[in-house]
Protein backbone atom coordinates (compact mmCIF):
# COMPACT_ATOMS: atom_id res chain seq x y z
CA UNK A 1 0.00 0.00 0.00
CA UNK A 2 1.47 3.17 -1.08
CA UNK A 3 2.75 5.22 2.18
CA UNK A 4 1.29 8.45 0.86
CA UNK A 5 -2.06 7.29 0.04
CA UNK A 6 -2.14 5.99 3.99
CA UNK A 7 -1.53 9.12 6.02
CA UNK A 8 -4.30 10.95 3.86
CA UNK A 9 -6.49 8.66 4.96
CA UNK A 10 -5.22 9.04 8.30
CA UNK A 11 -5.07 13.39 8.61
CA UNK A 12 -8.57 13.44 8.42
CA UNK A 13 -9.42 11.35 11.80
CA UNK A 14 -6.65 12.68 13.72
CA UNK A 15 -7.85 16.40 12.98
CA UNK A 16 -11.32 15.47 14.14
CA UNK A 17 -10.30 13.71 17.26
CA UNK A 18 -8.21 17.04 18.23
CA UNK A 19 -11.13 19.14 17.35
CA UNK A 20 -13.47 16.50 19.56
CA UNK A 21 -11.23 16.80 22.63
CA UNK A 22 -11.38 20.54 22.02
CA UNK A 23 -15.04 20.50 22.09
CA UNK A 24 -15.48 18.20 25.05
CA UNK A 25 -13.21 20.67 27.22
CA UNK A 26 -14.70 23.53 25.97
CA UNK A 27 -18.27 21.49 27.37
CA UNK A 28 -16.79 20.28 30.37
CA UNK A 29 -15.62 24.06 31.01
CA UNK A 30 -19.11 25.36 30.38
CA UNK A 31 -20.46 22.78 32.63
CA UNK A 32 -18.37 23.83 35.66
CA UNK A 33 -18.87 27.58 35.28
CA UNK A 34 -22.74 26.92 34.93
CA UNK A 35 -22.67 24.79 37.63
CA UNK A 36 -20.48 27.55 39.91
CA UNK A 37 -22.84 30.08 38.51
CA UNK A 38 -26.13 28.06 40.11
CA UNK A 39 -24.40 27.47 43.15
CA UNK A 40 -23.63 31.25 43.74
CA UNK A 41 -27.10 32.12 42.55
CA UNK A 42 -28.61 30.17 45.37
CA UNK A 43 -25.83 31.83 48.02
CA UNK A 44 -27.60 34.90 46.72
CA UNK A 45 -31.07 33.76 47.25
CA UNK A 46 -30.04 32.61 50.79
CA UNK A 47 -28.91 35.26 51.70
CA UNK A 48 -32.25 37.23 50.79
CA UNK A 49 -33.76 34.55 52.96
CA UNK A 50 -31.94 34.97 55.63
CA UNK A 51 -32.28 38.85 55.55
CA UNK A 52 -36.08 38.42 55.44
CA UNK A 53 -36.33 36.16 58.11
CA UNK A 54 -34.06 38.45 60.16
CA UNK A 55 -36.37 41.72 59.11
CA UNK A 56 -39.60 38.79 60.11
CA UNK A 57 -38.23 38.63 63.44
CA UNK A 58 -37.54 42.51 63.53
CA UNK A 59 -41.27 42.71 62.87
CA UNK A 60 -42.47 40.17 65.83
CA UNK A 61 -40.55 41.81 68.34
CA UNK A 62 -41.94 45.39 67.76
CA UNK A 63 -45.49 44.11 67.34
CA UNK A 64 -45.13 41.99 70.34
CA UNK A 65 -43.80 45.69 71.89
CA UNK A 66 -46.83 46.85 70.74
CA UNK A 67 -49.50 44.40 72.14
CA UNK A 68 -47.46 44.77 75.62
CA UNK A 69 -47.82 48.46 75.60
CA UNK A 70 -51.83 47.94 74.58
CA UNK A 71 -51.99 45.90 77.45
CA UNK A 72 -50.74 48.43 79.60
CA UNK A 73 -52.48 51.12 78.23
CA UNK A 74 -56.12 49.51 78.40
CA UNK A 75 -55.29 49.14 82.48
CA UNK A 76 -55.84 52.55 82.74
CA UNK A 77 -58.49 55.15 80.36
CA UNK A 78 -57.40 58.72 79.54
CA UNK A 79 -60.34 60.88 78.46
CA UNK A 80 -59.79 63.87 76.21
CA UNK A 81 -60.89 66.84 77.68
CA UNK A 82 -65.26 67.68 77.82
CA UNK A 83 -65.11 69.97 75.52
CA UNK A 84 -63.78 67.34 72.95
CA UNK A 85 -66.25 65.10 73.92
CA UNK A 86 -69.98 64.90 71.76
CA UNK A 87 -72.31 64.07 74.75
CA UNK A 88 -75.97 62.48 73.71
CA UNK A 89 -77.76 64.47 75.06
CA UNK A 90 -75.62 66.81 76.33
CA UNK A 91 -78.12 68.23 78.64
CA UNK A 92 -79.67 66.52 81.75
CA UNK A 93 -82.82 67.68 80.84
CA UNK A 94 -83.14 65.58 77.82
CA UNK A 95 -82.55 62.50 79.93
CA UNK A 96 -85.83 60.41 81.77
CA UNK A 97 -83.97 59.25 84.56
CA UNK A 98 -85.84 57.33 87.15
CA UNK A 99 -83.41 59.07 90.16
CA UNK A 100 -80.59 61.02 90.10
CA UNK A 101 -78.13 62.70 87.28
CA UNK A 102 -74.45 61.41 87.58
CA UNK A 103 -71.71 61.72 84.69
CA UNK A 104 -69.96 59.35 81.98
CA UNK A 105 -66.66 57.55 82.59
CA UNK A 106 -65.19 60.87 81.53
CA UNK A 107 -66.94 62.59 84.02
CA UNK A 108 -68.53 65.06 81.01
CA UNK A 109 -71.24 64.05 80.04
CA UNK A 110 -74.40 63.00 81.78
CA UNK A 111 -76.23 60.15 82.64
CA UNK A 112 -78.76 58.47 84.45
CA UNK A 113 -77.55 57.27 87.82
CA UNK A 114 -78.42 53.29 88.79
CA UNK A 115 -81.02 52.94 91.15
CA UNK A 116 -81.41 50.66 93.69
CA UNK A 117 -81.69 46.62 92.33
CA UNK A 118 -80.41 47.62 88.95
CA UNK A 119 -76.55 46.71 87.53
CA UNK A 120 -73.34 49.01 88.14
CA UNK A 121 -69.54 48.76 88.00
CA UNK A 122 -67.51 46.86 85.35
CA UNK A 123 -64.39 48.26 83.85
CA UNK A 124 -64.55 52.17 84.23
CA UNK A 125 -68.18 52.02 85.92
CA UNK A 126 -69.03 51.32 82.38
CA UNK A 127 -72.03 49.61 83.60
CA UNK A 128 -72.99 52.83 85.25
CA UNK A 129 -72.91 54.58 88.69
CA UNK A 130 -75.18 54.03 91.71
CA UNK A 131 -77.36 57.07 92.90
CA UNK A 132 -76.43 58.73 96.04
CA UNK A 133 -77.09 56.71 99.28
CA UNK A 134 -76.38 53.54 97.37
CA UNK A 135 -72.97 51.28 96.36
CA UNK A 136 -72.57 48.71 94.24
CA UNK A 137 -72.82 45.63 95.77
CA UNK A 138 -71.52 41.63 93.87
CA UNK A 139 -74.51 40.08 93.01
CA UNK A 140 -74.62 37.23 95.16
CA UNK A 141 -77.76 35.83 93.07
CA UNK A 142 -75.90 34.12 90.61
CA UNK A 143 -72.94 32.58 92.91
CA UNK A 144 -70.34 33.32 90.10
CA UNK A 145 -67.38 35.38 90.73
CA UNK A 146 -64.71 36.26 88.31
CA UNK A 147 -61.89 37.72 90.33
CA UNK A 148 -60.14 38.40 86.86
CA UNK A 149 -62.95 40.81 86.09
CA UNK A 150 -63.91 44.42 87.28
CA UNK A 151 -66.74 44.53 89.75
CA UNK A 152 -69.39 44.14 88.90
CA UNK A 153 -72.61 43.88 90.86
CA UNK A 154 -75.70 46.03 91.89
CA UNK A 155 -76.51 48.91 93.41
CA UNK A 156 -78.27 47.63 96.97
CA UNK A 157 -78.95 51.02 100.03
CA UNK A 158 -75.87 51.63 102.24
CA UNK A 159 -76.46 51.29 105.42
CA UNK A 160 -76.25 53.91 107.57
CA UNK A 161 -73.02 53.99 110.17
CA UNK A 162 -73.64 54.98 114.02
CA UNK A 163 -71.63 57.84 115.20
CA UNK A 164 -69.54 55.85 117.49
CA UNK A 165 -68.37 53.86 114.95
CA UNK A 166 -66.57 56.86 113.54
CA UNK A 167 -64.44 57.07 116.53
CA UNK A 168 -63.30 60.32 117.17
CA UNK A 169 -62.46 63.18 115.33
CA UNK A 170 -60.99 66.93 115.18
CA UNK A 171 -64.73 68.96 115.19
CA UNK A 172 -63.13 71.57 112.73
CA UNK A 173 -62.36 68.81 110.41
CA UNK A 174 -65.71 66.84 108.74
CA UNK A 175 -66.33 63.25 109.62
CA UNK A 176 -65.33 60.69 107.43
CA UNK A 177 -67.70 59.37 104.56
CA UNK A 178 -69.57 61.03 101.88
CA UNK A 179 -69.21 64.53 101.57
CA UNK A 180 -71.72 66.92 103.06
CA UNK A 181 -74.01 68.58 100.88
CA UNK A 182 -76.27 71.21 100.95
CA UNK A 183 -79.93 70.77 100.58
CA UNK A 184 -81.49 69.60 97.30
CA UNK A 185 -82.37 72.22 94.68
CA UNK A 186 -85.97 71.60 94.93
CA UNK A 187 -88.81 74.27 94.37
CA UNK A 188 -89.94 74.15 97.48
CA UNK A 189 -86.44 74.97 98.81
CA UNK A 190 -85.62 77.46 96.41
CA UNK A 191 -89.30 79.49 96.79
CA UNK A 192 -88.09 80.14 100.70
CA UNK A 193 -84.56 80.18 100.06
CA UNK A 194 -84.34 81.60 96.75
CA UNK A 195 -80.96 83.25 97.21
CA UNK A 196 -79.48 79.59 99.23
CA UNK A 197 -76.57 77.52 98.02
CA UNK A 198 -78.35 74.47 97.05
CA UNK A 199 -76.90 70.99 95.73
CA UNK A 200 -78.30 69.97 92.15
CA UNK A 201 -77.83 65.89 92.37
CA UNK A 202 -80.75 64.92 90.55
CA UNK A 203 -81.45 67.89 88.53
CA UNK A 204 -78.52 69.82 87.00
CA UNK A 205 -78.36 70.71 83.71
CA UNK A 206 -75.17 69.79 82.89
CA UNK A 207 -73.35 68.34 85.69
CA UNK A 208 -69.57 69.29 86.17
CA UNK A 209 -66.85 66.53 87.36
CA UNK A 210 -65.46 69.51 89.34
CA UNK A 211 -68.74 69.83 91.81
CA UNK A 212 -67.94 66.29 92.63
CA UNK A 213 -71.00 64.62 94.37
CA UNK A 214 -72.81 67.43 95.27
CA UNK A 215 -73.46 69.35 92.18
CA UNK A 216 -73.68 72.68 94.71
CA UNK A 217 -75.07 75.98 92.81
CA UNK A 218 -77.51 78.71 93.78
CA UNK A 219 -80.98 78.90 94.11
CA UNK A 220 -81.18 81.50 91.21
CA UNK A 221 -79.54 79.20 89.28
CA UNK A 222 -82.51 77.31 88.72
CA UNK A 223 -85.71 77.67 86.97
CA UNK A 224 -89.00 75.23 85.91
CA UNK A 225 -89.23 74.00 82.61
CA UNK A 226 -91.26 71.83 80.82
CA UNK A 227 -90.65 69.21 78.24
CA UNK A 228 -89.07 70.70 74.80
CA UNK A 229 -91.99 72.40 72.95
CA UNK A 230 -92.92 72.47 69.27
CA UNK A 231 -92.50 76.07 68.64
CA UNK A 232 -93.05 75.40 64.36
CA UNK A 233 -90.83 76.48 62.15
CA UNK A 234 -90.24 79.92 60.37
CA UNK A 235 -89.52 81.04 56.98
CA UNK A 236 -86.30 83.35 56.43
CA UNK A 237 -86.96 86.78 58.19
CA UNK A 238 -90.36 86.03 58.54
CA UNK A 239 -90.47 88.09 61.62
CA UNK A 240 -94.03 87.73 62.89
CA UNK A 241 -93.27 83.65 63.15
CA UNK A 242 -90.07 84.32 64.66
CA UNK A 243 -92.15 86.50 67.31
CA UNK A 244 -94.47 83.61 67.77
CA UNK A 245 -91.23 80.70 68.19
CA UNK A 246 -89.97 83.26 71.12
CA UNK A 247 -93.06 83.97 72.74
CA UNK A 248 -93.92 80.16 72.67
CA UNK A 249 -90.23 79.31 73.64
CA UNK A 250 -90.78 81.98 76.97
CA UNK A 251 -94.12 80.00 77.79
CA UNK A 252 -91.55 77.28 78.62
CA UNK A 253 -88.77 78.86 80.72
CA UNK A 254 -89.20 81.07 84.01
CA UNK A 255 -89.79 84.02 84.22
CA UNK A 256 -88.46 87.17 86.71
CA UNK A 257 -91.95 87.60 88.17
CA UNK A 258 -92.28 84.49 89.93
CA UNK A 259 -90.21 82.34 91.37
CA UNK A 260 -89.64 79.28 90.61
CA UNK A 261 -92.29 80.40 87.95
CA UNK A 262 -95.34 78.36 87.31
CA UNK A 263 -95.33 76.43 90.74
CA UNK A 264 -98.25 77.52 92.06
CA UNK A 265 -100.48 78.58 88.61
CA UNK A 266 -100.04 75.42 87.21
CA UNK A 267 -99.33 72.43 89.28
CA UNK A 268 -100.28 70.16 87.58
CA UNK A 269 -97.57 71.32 84.69
CA UNK A 270 -95.42 67.74 83.80
CA UNK A 271 -92.29 69.61 83.75
CA UNK A 272 -88.67 69.69 85.52
CA UNK A 273 -87.14 72.28 87.65
CA UNK A 274 -83.45 72.31 86.57
CA UNK A 275 -80.27 74.06 87.34
CA UNK A 276 -77.56 75.09 85.96
CA UNK A 277 -74.08 73.99 87.50
CA UNK A 278 -70.85 76.39 87.12
CA UNK A 279 -68.13 75.33 84.62
CA UNK A 280 -64.80 74.03 86.08
CA UNK A 281 -61.93 76.53 86.52
CA UNK A 282 -59.03 76.09 84.03
CA UNK A 283 -57.09 77.08 87.68
CA UNK A 284 -58.08 73.95 88.91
Amino acid sequence: MNPLACIQNIFPLIILSIFGSFALSQQAESSRQMRHARGTAGDTELEKLQLTEEELLQDLEDLHRLVRRGAEDLTSLNCPPCERLHCSPKKASKLNCKGEITLGVCNCCPRCAKVEGESCGGKWDYLGRCESGSECAPDTSTGIQINSQPQQGVCRRRLSVPVEAHGDWSHDQPPPGPPTCEPKCTPEFCRTNSKAICSATDNADVPQSCQGQCQHTSCLACQFITEEPDCGRCSTDDFRCIRRYAKCLRRNHCSKRYFPCLLKETPELTGKFQCKVPECSTSL
